[in-house]
Formats: C-alpha cells, structure tokens, sequence
C-alpha cells in the first residue's frame, strides 16, 4: 500500500507517522525549510519525554506517473485550491483531503476530476518546534476522532480500504454521510472556540473570563442554529446539546475544557498557530448564513 502525505505540516507529519508505525510505504511531499528537515533527519517527534525518529521516503516534486493508493492532502484551507491544481494531472485515483472548508466538495472535483475526493477531517493535533520535532497527540476519541465519507455513495471498496489503514494504524474514526455538513457544524463550533483565546490578551487565562466565555456561548448557538436552518439537521448528533442545553451549563463545560489538559495541548496551540485561517473561515462561515437569510428575505 503506497501512501502520499501531501503537506508536511503538523497534521501531515502525525498521520505519516502513525502510518510508518503501522508498516505503510509511506512518501511525504514536502518543500523549503521542512523538505530539508525531513531529508536530513528523518521524521523526527516525541513520544512522552523521549525524542525519537523514523526515516522516511521525502519528495518536493510529484510527476504525473507518480502512483499511490492514497494521497492524504494535510494542507491548509487557503492552500487547498492550489493544491488541487497541482494534484490536477497526477494518475492517483484517491485524495483524501483532511482540510478545514465551507465549499462544496463539487467545487473541488471541479478542479481534480469527479470521484476523486475522499473527504476526510483529522483527529490529532499539536505542533513542530524549530528543530523539526513533531508534538502531536491524537484527539481523545469522546471529542473528536478521524472523521471522512463519501461524496457519491455511502460504501465503496476505497472507504473499506481506508478504515483498514486507520484500523492498522489504531487511529480511531468515524464515517458520516455528509461531509459537507460535517464541516460546517464543526466550523459553527471551533470558530467561537478559538474567537476566546483571540479575545483575551494572555490566552492562558481564557477560560477565566466569564464575559467571553458567555458570548461564545452566544456565538455558538447562534452558528448552529444558522446551520439547522440551512441544512435541518445538524451531526454529529451531540451539536443538538450545545444548541439546547442552558447557557449556563455549557459555560461551565467550557470554563473546564478552556482549563484542561485538552485545553492546553490542542485547542489553544491550535488556535494560536491558526489564527489567520480561523478568521478566514469565520468569515466564509457568516457569508454563508447571510446568503442564506437573503434568499429567505427575497
């Protein structure tokens, strides 16, 4: 089974490494300062207080005839479409995008060709020091697991395959039936999440401030409630809590999530590292509901 990482940031290195771990030919597409990184040293990570690597297979250029089974694209939102158009000619059947998006998967295969999309979205998260050493987890499973489907059918030799892999690989996962759906609830979800840490002037102290944590709230029963309108139903199925449940409650949930260990080691790295994509998504997000409202308006 031979397998692409296309994009080699935190994301891209976790799952090549879980992937190595579990015996895959595993290749990762790389360019500038980690290209280098990952010739020189291999992939270098942590595994709790010990600093280890493996060696793997690191390219920055993909030729047509270059074929894997699978190419995971771990590349930001804002790369995607560049991405696409670089992976446009390439002879491999399956991109499996792990990327944060409110389009429509059909404005990709657009691009790519149709059925070429596995939609996928990681369950891991973390960072990659200057040195190049990988800290990264996988999200605890009750949060959020590895989540992908198919666009055009609900079972496929492909998706079979794809659990395999994970299920090799002891990466746990979920399959829904509509990832563009799937994506949007997240967003109406993470986007308030990381908006605390962007509204307070040490981040550390987020989950303290009662004020913000109360307009996330806010903030976050207002996206899906948007998103329930738009789609009449929302998944997975624990969003109807976030929606229903009194304010109050769930801010004291996120008074104990913002001051977790999970807090700590994903959502506030995450955040910080991300910001720019987070407000770029935030705004594709209201764009959507305001289109939304407008044709209800008219």
């Amino acid at each position: 089974m031979k397998l692409l990482i296309f994009g080699s940031g935190v994301i891209g290195s976790f799952y090549a490494l879980y992937f190595l771990k579990a015996g895959y030919q595993v290749t990762m597409y790389a360019r500038n300062n980690r290209f280098h990184q990952l010739l020189s040293n291999g992939l270098v990570y942590q595994e709790r207080k010990t600093i280890k690597k493996l060696n793997v297979n690191v390219i920055d250029t993909l030729r047509d005839n270059d074929i894997y089974d699978f190419i995971f694209v771990t590349v930001k939102s804002d790369q995607i479409y560049d991405a696409l158009r670089q992976l446009k000619n390439n002879r491999s059947k399956t991109l499996v995008t792990m990327v944060n998006t409110v389009d429509t998967y059909q404005t990709w295969e657009n691009i790519c060709g149709y059925n070429r999309i596995l939609p996928a979205f990681p369950g891991a998260g973390g960072s990659i020091d200057e040195e190049g050493i990988l800290r990264a987890y996988l999200t605890p499973s009750y949060i959020q697991k590895t989540t992908f489907g198919e666009l055009h059918s609900k079972k496929s030799q492909r998706l079979n395959i794809l659990k395999d892999i994970f299920k090799t690989s002891r990466i746990p996962y979920d399959i829904v039936d509509n990832m563009h759906l799937w994506q949007i609830c997240h967003l109406a979800l993470v986007v308030p999440l990381a908006n605390v840490y962007y509204a307070v002037e040490k981040s550390k102290y987020a989950g303290y401030n009662y004020s913000i944590l109360s307009n996330a709230v806010d903030e976050l029963k207002y996206n899906l409630s948007q998103v329930q309108s738009i789609y009449n139903r929302l998944i997975p199925k624990k969003m109807y809590y976030i929606l229903y449940l009194p304010k109050t409650f769930i801010i004291f949930v996120l008074f104990i999530l913002y001051n977790s260990s999970f807090g700590s080691r994903f959502m506030y790295p995450h955040s910080i590292k991300a910001r720019k994509e987070m407000k770029y998504l935030e705004n594709r997000l209201h764009y959507l509901f305001n289109k939304n409202r407008s044709s209800i308006d008219n």
